[in-house]
């Protein structure tokens, strides 16, 4: 319940310019850097930490992509801001309406988002939020879950589309909470989060929405993104932001979910919300086209005129007072510059305190905005400007002096000079760009924070979650907030209690002043909801000082009891005594005399009835037992609290004079009353049917006992026990009083039919009407029936709450005896009060029971009003179960073990690992190298690149260390075309054969391409992991050839006839030839290459050139035909080359066709 407010402050006065302003009353953040609240997020700036980590094994394997050169389809950085703390495949389903097959395929994003949702309410203290028209904005930049089920088309099925289209991010959370406002996807690039902000105020504004929350993700659960932006050269190298420093070369990448409820003013201070921050204004612009060298650089011009539009939408002319500006502040080149001119132009001579998130956290792109947005409502609050790290050396582009700019390296205290205000800025990549102002909230009145009255006591702090585990760690977590900050109690009560929506799951602690948790052993869980019950006990249970506890800290019960007094004082007949003194005496107490006992036990039920009403607790039936019935009446509506209290007090005094029948007794014995009536002897009868096993006789105090010790013969072992009465109710002892109590009553008694269901103890069955004096002098002497009414009851409803209402609990038993004869049917109990504890603890502890059995009720009874706590312990997610049906093709993709090789490309995502398959785009421009093979003019794919093709493939299957192979019958049917126009697809399979050789396995490898018309198959072969070992190279290399062969002049030789070999493929050095033999030899050097080769192509290639020495013997009058290798019986590869090396071949005689090397 929120108070009602002064009319003052539910209306705007114009404080905060020309329109009401928009309260953020609530946010939550997950960031890299063991980030889950504002609090991990303020200990992270002040210790001046980062959440750069390296990229998570569970999110993609590095080593597949990266390189430390620019290369299509890899990475240059190792590192990233990753929410490393957080398993994006688990998930608490407990909280949401999803079948497991639908979370399976439900993009992560849309489970982060819809967890952060939850926590920015419970910042907020939003209650009621369901059903409401409630905006939902989120900013969304990549999709990296979309791209991955984009990778496989046959991922079919129900929850596809709705797992992974961006759009339903905000239907999605919209959806689960009930909201009906606008829900809407953000897409401006880097500034989506802060558009989403500037649409959610625009709506507040329009009143298109009673609230709203702006929210983002950016999860890099796939390299794609991170490959795509380092082909655009706009990451850095180190995955650092280093925003303003000399050395910034591009920005981190960075995750990030994250929220903010927003609304008008006027509703939250109404609505008892936390005021985290005021925003003043906002706006949005595009760079447009005009003083842009291309789309993806910044403007300064636009991005000074998207601040001066929005300080004018704030109606602020001051620019000077603004004390802190947070930048965008990727750490780009270009970027950083731009801005800072933007913000010096602005603010010119007054200076600026200038800053950026993104060296903590990471550039998290479309959710950045968010994220600086929080950043700058700590800083209001904690009036401290955090510092920014990696700022070494200042960007010399930035004119730091001229423009008096301030970047803090330590924290900063508010400067004294500034208003409590913050400028911040958010640029999207594609130019859509926006600014927000914000400022801090001071409370007009104190007034607005209504407190409750004083309530003495334990405090009840309500616990709820999804499930048992979640609500276990709730209570742990909050018992350890307590711990470090024990003067919140008060507010820890009034907001998990008042300012929560409830889980199934529930339990709930008592609170001393020492700060002691007395936990509820009893957790309720989902349930259909229980029938409440209200039971009134009956005469025995009443006690000295009964009510002098309530009396004293209660209000509405005290207020009760004197109005009852006033009743009874109102009498002829008034009594000489008052129900309150009699309820507060501890000594010489008289409640156990039948006069006092039956109007004082009534009063006490007649005033716990009006306190269950102040809180909301209404019975859906009603049954007493004994006297009991006359507060019943009361519950029902049959009666007037007057009327009651009347009723209840002649019955007790009709039994002043008792000394016709002499004494008189009761008893009660755990037997059914068919068991006992044997037993009975002259003078004792069964007074009350509690149970089948639980009966009550009364009667002649000698023949009562006399019939006990009868029972105590047969049945030793049941229960036996005398009452402390005076009288012996509902026996013959009674019948003489009847007819006085009945003319006593008549003229003060004007039932109604009872409003709801009373099971009448006198009938055993429902009654609805016939409630006049006749029905209460049949009450007063006949026997009750509890079993008989409880059996009727039950019958009629088999899923009850029992709550007994009396000044302790004595039906319990008999209830829980009863429902052992209805094992489908559901019961549980539940007692106001208890004799041996402070009656004020038992209300307290009543409600919490209530609350785990799902009782509605008014918490503003029980805990009194106080501060939404925006620092408490977030809800504790259950993440135990794992949820994700991930596409085999993206998996295969981002779990790849070896990069994207410049020749062999990578693994075919629908491929197999029985015929494995490679696919590459090969373009010159990546592999500069081939460029340098020609050959008639033409350049052509070298046959030494078929062999490096297959020899990749072989390692990267056999898992060898050695990277050496054997190739057997290669045959080159057809050359590869390589133009620079176009790039062409090079297609890679291995199918293995059934044929060994040393316990090698063999397989048969193919290499196609696809110039984009049609296909063609270049190389075919066999090959095997490990080469076959040469014994005698050693010796062959070194044997010394009498001829000299210049290098220059043979390469000049071999362009003659066609091959124009270029820089990369012209590196024989120091060639010798026999000149009998046909042989040769030369030095050449390994090729450095980012990518992996057993054998670089250029190497292998300059082994068939010496070949081509051998066979011509050196002699430039030998070469005059062209000659291409296109089969080959065998080569063995080694692997492992050293730098540089002496290579050795023969050749077959001149006349005779070459077969190879």
């Amino acid at each position: 319940m929120i108070a009602d407010l002064d009319e003052s402050f539910q209306t705007y006065d114009g404080a905060y310019g020309p329109h009401e302003p928009i309260a953020i009353v609530g946010l939550a953040i997950r960031l890299p850097g063991q980030v889950s609240n504002a609090q991990d997020l303020w200990k992270l700036m002040m210790e001046k930490k980062s959440g750069l980590v390296d990229v998570p094994r569970q999110r993609w394997n590095i080593d597949g992509f990266h390189s430390q050169v620019p290369k299509p389809g890899s990475v240059q950085n190792r590192q990233a801001y990753y929410l490393d703390h957080i398993d994006l495949e688990k998930f608490d389903a407990s909280c949401f309406s999803f079948s497991p097959q639908e979370i399976e395929r439900l993009d992560p994003m849309q489970r982060q988002l819809l967890e952060i949702t939850r926590e920015c309410l419970e910042n907020a203290g939003e209650v009621g939020w369901r059903n409401k028209d409630i905006g939902c904005y989120v900013g969304q930049f990549s999709g990296d879950w979309l791209e991955e089920n984009a990778m496989d088309p046959h991922t079919s099925g129900l929850y596809r589309g709705t797992g992974f289209a961006d759009f339903f991010l905000p239907n999605r959370v919209s959806y689960e909470y009930g909201w009906t406002g606008p829900s809407m996807t953000i897409k401006t690039g880097c500034s989506a989060s802060m558009v989403a902000v500037h649409q959610a105020a625009e709506a507040l504004r329009n009143r298109s929405c009673s609230a709203a929350i702006a929210l983002s993700a950016n999860l890099m659960t796939s390299p794609l993104t991170t490959v795509i932006y380092t082909e655009a050269g706009i990451l850095s190298k180190t995955g650092k932001c280093k925003t303003f420093d000399s050395s910034a070369d591009g920005y981190g990448r960075g995750e990030a979910v994250n929220a903010v409820l927003v609304k008008r003013l006027s509703d939250a201070i109404r609505d008892g919300n936390p005021v985290r921050a005021i925003l003043r204004g906002s706006a949005t612009n595009h760079d447009g086209r005009e003083g842009k060298s291309g789309m993806l650089n910044p403007n300064t011009h636009t991005h000074e005129a998207l601040i001066r539009k929005a300080y004018k939408d704030a109606g602020i002319e001051d620019f000077s007072r603004t004390a802190f500006f947070e930048c965008h502040g990727t750490g780009t080149p270009a970027g950083d510059p731009q801005e800072v001119a933007a913000v010096s132009r602005v603010f010119g001579e007054s200076g600026m305190i200038i800053g950026a998130l993104k060296p903590n956290v990471g550039h998290a792109e479309g959710a950045a905005g968010l994220s600086s947005i929080i950043k700058a409502i700590l800083a209001l609050e904690k009036e401290t400007i955090p510092p920014n790290i990696y700022f070494k050396n200042p960007n010399p582009r930035i004119p730091w002096k001229a423009a008096k700019l301030v970047v803090p390296k330590d924290p900063i205290s508010w400067p004294k000079d500034r208003a409590k205000r913050v400028s911040v800025n958010s640029f999207g990549v594609g130019g859509s760009n926006a600014h927000v102002i914000l400022e801090s909230y001071i409370e007009l009145d104190e007034g607005c924070h209504v407190k409750s009255a004083k309530i003495t006591g334990p405090r009840l702090v309500l616990f709820s979650a999804g499930n048992e585990k979640s609500l276990s760690m709730q209570v742990e977590r909050h018992r350890e907030y307590l711990a470090a900050n024990p003067s919140s109690l008060e507010d820890m009560a009034y907001t998990l209690g008042r300012r929560r929506e409830h889980f199934p799951c529930r339990t709930f602690a008592l609170v001393d002043e020492r700060n002691e948790f007395e936990v509820s052993i009893s957790q309720a869980h989902q349930r259909v909801a229980s029938r409440t019950v209200f039971v009134f006990t009956g005469q025995g249970a009443q006690s000295p000082g009964m009510g002098r506890r309530l009396i004293k800290t209660n209000d509405v019960f005290r207020t009760t009891i004197r109005d009852l007094d006033a009743h009874l004082q109102s009498l002829l007949d008034a009594p000489s005594w008052s129900l309150e003194d009699e309820l507060s005496r501890r000594e010489d107490s008289r409640v156990m005399g039948s006069e006092f006992s039956i109007p004082c036990s009534t009063a006490m039920q007649l005033a716990l009835v009006d306190v269950l009403r102040s809180m909301d607790v209404h019975p859906k039936a009603v049954i007493g037992h004994s006297s009991g019935e006359i507060a019943a009446a009361y519950a029902a509506h049959i009666f007037t609290a007057k009327e009651a209290i009347i009723l209840a007090y002649y019955r007790g005094r009709a039994l002043q004079d008792r000394s016709e029948l002499g004494p008189g007794a009761m008893a009660v014995v755990g037997l059914s009353p068919e068991a006992v009536r044997p037993f009975l002897i002259p003078g004792a009868v069964v007074a009350c049917e509690n149970s089948q096993t639980n009966t009550t006789i009364s009667g002649d105090k000698l023949a009562v006992e006399a019939s006990l010790e009868q029972i105590r013969k047969t049945h030793a072992d049941v229960l036996v026990r005398l009452l402390r009465v005076e009288s012996a109710f509902h026996s013959h002892h009674m019948k003489p009083y009847g007819p006085a109590f009945e003319s006593l009553i008549r003229p003060h008694l004007s039932p109604q039919p009872s409003k709801i269901p009373f099971f009448s103890t006198v009938t055993g069955d429902l009654a609805v009407d016939g409630f006049g004096p006749e029905y209460w002098h049949q009450s007063f002497v006949e026997p009750v029936l509890f079993h008989s009414a409880l059996q009727n009851l039950v019958k009629k409803h088999n899923n009850n709450l029992f709550l007994e209402i009396g000044p302790h609990p004595a039906l319990q038993g008999p209830i829980n005896q009863t429902m052992r004869s209805f094992p489908t049917a559901r019961a549980e109990y539940v007692a106001t009060l208890c004799r041996n504890e402070d009656s004020t603890t038992s209300l307290t502890r009543l409600a919490g029971n209530l609350f785990i059995r799902h009782v509605s009720f008014d918490a503003a009874v029980i805990i009194p009003q106080g501060r939404v706590l925006t620092d408490l312990p977030t809800y504790a997610w259950l993440h135990e179960t794992t949820y994700i049906d991930a596409p085999r093709n993206a998996a295969r993709y981002k779990h790849r073990k070896f990069p994207r090789h410049d020749l062999l490309g990578a693994r075919v995502l629908e491929g197999n690992d029985i015929e494995p398959a490679w696919r590459n785009m090969l373009e010159l421009k990546d592999v500069y190298w081939l460029a340098d093979h020609v050959v008639l003019n033409k350049t052509v794919f070298p046959g030494a690149g078929f062999i490096a093709i297959a020899g990749e493939a072989i390692r990267q299957i056999s898992g060898e260390q050695n990277n050496g192979y054997t190739i057997r019958d290669l045959s080159i049917s057809a050359p590869l075309m390589l133009t620079t126009e176009k790039r062409t697809e090079v297609y890679t399979r291995l199918i293995p054969t059934s044929g060994t050789e040393e316990d090698r396995k063999w397989y048969e490898f193919k290499v196609m391409s696809f110039d984009g018309t049609q296909w063609a198959s270049h190389c075919t072969g066999l090959i095997a992991s490990a080469p076959q070992e040469i014994d005698d190279w050693d010796a062959a290399v070194s044997q010394p050839l009498p001829r000299q062969v210049p290098t220059d002049e043979w390469y000049q030789t071999t362009k003659r006839v066609g091959y124009d070999w270029r820089l990369a493929f012209q590196g024989l050095d120091d060639i010798t030839a026999g000149t009998v033999q046909h042989e040769a030899a030369a030095t050449i050097y390994n090729f450095d290459d980012s990518s992996h080769y057993a054998a670089h192509p250029t190497v292998l290639d300059q082994c068939f050139q010496i070949a081509l020495v051998a066979k011509t013997r050196g002699l430039r009058r030998n070469c005059t035909t062209l000659a291409l290798p296109t089969s080959i019986d065998r080569i063995d590869v080694c692997g492992d080359l050293e730098t540089h090396m002496r290579i050795y071949s023969t050749a077959a005689n001149a006349k005779e066709p070459e077969k190879g090397a």
